[in-house]
């Protein structure tokens, strides 16, 4: 190590603290030189040895009280002995005093490297003659402040005192006269008493905590590193959450505990995480705060150090700790509040966002054992229990964890395609991507009666009646019910993956968890040579019957697709993805869910999640897949009753898409904005839909798919809103406002930039338009109109005229074919100052 005399700044107090400290160490270090002795190099000395220095080397020294470690020499004149110093000179007063100097963590951040030196590899004597390390006491001195912050707020679980307020409790005399503990000595001598300056008032316990903190915090090497090579100085800074008041997310010991360990996660990973893999604890200790966030991100942090390029081996520990059950365990409304289970769920959701399949930032790592384990059979039966029987708080968190669990795993976007690999090309792993096909599997078997919690709710309690502002009286539709069916929508979006609508899928993945099994063993037994092939029957994987095994089973269909035998085949062998489709189909989910889209007209989140299942329907597989079935059921439900189970006790409501939900949801809100100038809440979700059948109806020969559809799609009533009503309602969909006619770049305007501001010389591009309305459909007549028709009331006048004249015709249209006459006025009627005839 390396002494230097000299700081970097004469004016600064802390450079004359330094200053006499080391004129004191070498003083000593050359007499011992002197005399042959080595005394400072053991940690004690013999009491002989201090007798004897101290006979032959007297000096004056100023008497303070037993407590009272305060170096008050360095900050005035003084005279010194003329004689050597003694041991007792060297002594805490000098790091006391450096700790309250206001400039020191700027020293420190501008690498005053005598400062450094002093911090990390100094030392002094207690009264005992035994030598600390400067470091060692400042540990020491943070864990006593911590007492001491615990001890004036003692006993409070969730009800810690602030910042600003334990400094006006702590900051007195008593508090700061005892915090050097066992470390307590008297400063350098001082002969004038008049020239020494009055002591500082100590810092209270919580002030010298966090500027101990804010050194330890600080990214200089030496510090971090004479931390991290020393486990006795880690595990007494990881002690701090063992304190009493730690439990709180307004403690102020929770940042003094995070600033340092942060830091060392951050600056010296390897090393710290060594001392983390120690701690068999791990997951329990972090767990007591689960409800301090910052603690959890913490966990989180720690976690995410075990990449797949770089392993750390954090991800194999914490799930010998069991982290997943623990965190599952927390779902119970009995025995835990609604905050600690969303706190838990919210971990589980973090650990699933950063092990998504698709990298998304730094801190993702792929997936790996802990989001392989989540989606298990056991843990998803465990969920899957949760949501039908515990219902509430627990219900509501499983179905997020569920929900995201598929959304960050679609196997769609796996970096390794399970059917195109094989074991020698991609050895499995437990970073192969998580395969959802076991969860689908069991939440198809419960579908049932995860659906029918959307009953139970309405028989179970009578909802509160709430007002709008409009003053209409209306039933919530209930966060369960709303849970339910994203869960519903979430787990038709993972039966559309590649990997569940493939035989062979589940086959390959069979295999790959086998194999996984085996390198385990393996790997646990300490084999080094691993052979797949030639060990296989032993193991217990590669060993399938080949009258098993199975491809995908034959695509051939006939036309139309929705047909009694294509019916029967995908329901005698059908994929994960189809048997998920089979059962929504035979509970007759989507009309009950449909329905329910327009019994809450105000409610946003519930329109989203309807109009996620019937897109989702409409833009599915039609060859050769179960989603056929389901859209012809949207169509035409009660025809489509004879291809359900026949075992199913569902009720068959007689349900079109087109006139019970698009055109009875339009002539409520037209009916609606009659009388309150303004549109139902889900006419903008409603129109979406309108669009995907719309979409649908031209992307694909409908007739193909069943005549039935396309009867549906020709009726009157439904041309008239396709062809009218919603032809408008795109239109002025693609006004902007304060803009220009039409939803396009000004670049696309022939003339340039010039013209491009003058809206009657706008030439429409036929290719833009916000992918609402293709302007080459447009005739002449609607572009001239455009510019009086840009607002919900110009667009309710226009359709109200053209439902007059419509109403008008059709009227008409059946007079004639009754053959009715519809006659000129009445002649009471006339009016008098009319010409009369002369007969």
């Amino acid at each position: 190590m390396s002494f230097w005399p000299f700081g970097q700044n004469e004016n600064s107090n802390i450079n004359r603290i330094l200053d006499d400290y080391f004129q004191v160490l070498h003083s000593l270090e050359k007499r011992d030189e002197l005399r042959g002795e080595h005394r400072l190099a053991d940690d004690t000395v013999s009491q002989d040895e201090i007798s004897a220095t101290d006979a032959d080397d007297t000096i004056a020294i100023p008497q303070h009280s037993e407590d009272d470690c305060s170096f008050v020499g360095s900050y005035g004149s003084r005279s010194r002995s003329s004689r050597a110093p003694s041991l007792a000179q060297l002594s805490c007063s000098y790091i006391d005093n450096i700790l309250e100097e206001s400039e020191l963590l700027n020293e420190l951040n501008r690498q005053n490297n005598t400062l450094l030196d002093f911090l990390c590899f100094g030392y002094f004597f207690t009264p005992d003659h035994i030598k600390v390390h400067n470091i060692e006491y400042l540990i020491d001195q943070l864990i006593v402040c911590v007492q001491k912050i615990q001890e004036s707020n003692p006993g409070s679980r969730n009800g810690s005192q602030t910042q600003d307020d334990s400094s006006e409790s702590l900051n007195n005399e008593d508090d700061g006269k005892n915090d050097k503990s066992s470390y307590d000595n008297v400063g350098p001598e001082g002969d004038d008493e008049d020239t020494i300056t009055a002591a500082k008032s100590p810092p209270s316990p919580l002030n010298k905590a966090t500027i101990i903190s804010e050194i330890f915090a600080l990214d200089i090497w030496l510090i971090s590193e004479s931390l991290v090579m020393n486990t006795g100085y880690l595990n007494k800074i990881w002690a701090i959450m063992y304190q009493p008041n730690f439990a709180s997310e307004k403690s102020t010991l929770i940042p003094i505990f995070l600033k340092i360990n942060q830091n060392l996660l951050m600056t010296r990973q390897d090393q710290y995480l060594n001392f983390v893999r120690s701690k068999n604890s791990l997951v329990d200790d972090l767990l007591k705060y689960i409800d301090v966030s910052v603690m959890m991100d913490f966990l989180l942090k720690i976690i995410s150090t075990d990449k797949q390029e770089s392993p750390s081996g954090i991800i194999e520990l914490v799930r010998e700790q069991d982290l997943i059950n623990k965190l599952l365990g927390y779902f119970d409304n009995k025995k835990y509040a609604p905050d600690i289970q969303a706190c838990s769920a919210d971990l589980l959701k973090a650990l699933i966002t950063i092990s998504a399949n698709a990298p998304l930032d730094d801190m993702s790592i792929g997936p790996n054992s802990l989001t392989r384990q989540l989606a298990s059979e056991e843990c998803m039966s465990f969920l899957l229990d949760t949501i039908v029987n515990k219902r509430g708080n627990a219900l509501i968190n499983a179905v997020s964890i569920v929900i995201e669990l598929i959304r960050k795993n679609n196997s769609d976007y796996d970096q390794v395609n399970l059917l195109s690999t094989t074991l020698e090309a991609n050895p499995p792993s437990m970073r192969d991507p998580i395969y959802l096909g076991t969860m689908l599997k069991l939440f198809t078997q419960r579908l049932p009666s995860i659906f029918q919690i959307m009953y139970d709710i309405e028989g179970e309690h009578e909802p509160k009646t709430l007002e709008n502002q409009l003053g209409e009286k209306f039933k919530p539709l209930g966060f369960e019910r709303f849970k339910v069916v994203e869960l519903i929508a979430e787990l038709l979006h993972c039966s559309n993956m590649g990997l569940m609508n493939s035989k062979r899928a589940e086959r390959i993945v069979m295999e790959r968890t086998k194999a996984r099994a085996t390198m385990t063993i393996q790997l646990q037994d300490a084999l080094v040579d691993l052979d797949l092939e030639d060990e296989g029957n032993d193991t217990g994987i590669v060993a399938v019957d080949d009258g098993v095994i199975e491809e995908d089973v034959d695509e051939s269909f006939d036309i139309p697709y929705v047909n009694a035998k294509q019916n029967t085949k995908l329901r005698e062998n059908p994929t994960i993805g189809d048997s998920f489709k089979i059962k929504v189909y035979d509970s007759q989910i989507l009309p009950k869910i449909a329905q329910l889209f327009l019994s809450y007209p105000w409610n946003n989140f519930w329109h989203n999640v309807v109009f996620d299942i019937i897109q989702q329907i409409f833009n599915g597989r039609m060859d050769f897949s179960y989603n056929s079935f389901l859209v012809y059921s949207l169509f035409n439900n009660e025809l489509a009753g004879e291809y359900m189970d026949r075992e199913s006790q569902a009720a068959v409501p007689n349900f079109h898409v087109t006139d019970n939900l698009i055109l009875e949801g339009y002539r409520k809100s037209y009916a609606f904005y009659e009388q309150h100038n303004t549109a139902l809440g889900f006419m903008g979700h409603l129109v979406l839909i309108a669009e995907e059948i719309v979409k649908f109806s031209k992307v694909y020969k409908v007739e193909l798919i069943s005549p039935d559809i396309q009867t549906v799609l020709q009726s009157k009533d439904w041309e008239f809103y396709a062809d009218d009503v919603l032809n408008d309602t795109r239109i002025m969909y693609s006004k902007i406002l304060g803009g220009n006619d039409y939803l396009e770049d000004s670049s696309n305007y022939e003339g340039g930039d010039d013209s491009a501001d003058d809206e009657t010389n706008a030439k429409p591009d036929t290719h833009s338009g916000g992918n609402l309305i293709n302007f080459s459909e447009i005739n002449q007549e609607q572009v001239s109109s455009l510019a009086n028709f840009s607002t919900q009331s110009d667009l309710h006048t226009k359709l109200r005229k053209k439902l007059i004249d419509r109403a008008q015709e059709a009227v008409d249209r059946q007079n004639d074919e009754n053959g009715v006459i519809i006659l000129g006025m009445a002649p009471d009627t006339i009016p008098d100052d009319a010409p009369k005839r002369n007969d």
